[in-house]
């Protein structure tokens, strides 16, 4: 097979690979706050990031649920995502964050997604009630963006580094088991 124009050595034609995929948008963050600076905050944090986080953000728990479900405006998949990693505060309108979890929960498809209480409440029944409801972390929202930078950075380098999340399915709603990844060749984080 006879290539034109300069042809790329097989390390360089794999360096663009590589850097393509980390352009990429590949961390799926959800973020439920009816609070806009919040999410500005939030979104402001992950830019700095080094890894693209694709983050989608609703104002209400029962928008929340819509999107989770794919009902209402969301019914096309490619604009809601199923997210890695759910962000939620607890004073929302319509429906309140403990109910948007027990919800979230609820769903055999949906309960294994991480859910992270990201609230200005700082009540430990707050923190004890988000705990049993299934939230596996309850953060207190830092005022300061460099605060921010900071704790997105450890929740990113937690949920998407250290631990191992389950398996996105496959555009089907019906349950998932499994690991984040299938194999180490599979793995982003190990093109680096």
């Amino acid at each position: 097979m006879v290539l034109s124009g300069n042809p790329k050595s097989v390390e360089d034609i794999v360096w663009d690979i590589k850097e393509d995929r980390l352009n990429e948008p590949h961390l799926a963050v959800f973020m439920v706050d009816d609070d806009e600076d919040d999410y500005i905050l939030v979104k402001t944090a992950f830019e700095a990031s080094p890894i693209k986080v694709d983050l989608r953000w609703v104002g209400d728990g029962q928008e929340a649920m819509d999107y989770l479900l794919h009902e209402g405006k969301y019914t096309a998949r490619e604009s809601s995502p199923r997210p890695d990693l759910i962000l939620l505060d607890l004073v929302l309108p319509r429906k309140d964050g403990f109910e948007t979890l027990k919800d979230i929960k609820g769903y055999e498809y949906l309960r294994k997604i991480p859910v992270v209480l990201l609230t200005s409440s700082t009540k430990e029944e707050h923190k004890s009630s988000g705990l049993k409801l299934g939230a596996d972390s309850f953060i207190v929202k830092p005022c300061s963006l460099d605060e921010m930078i900071r704790v997105m950075g450890s929740l990113r380098e937690y949920y998407f580094n250290i631990v191992t999340l389950p398996e996105k399915s496959s555009g089907s709603v019906l349950p998932f088991a499994g690991t984040h990844r299938s194999s180490d060749s599979e793995c982003l984080r190990c093109l680096h």
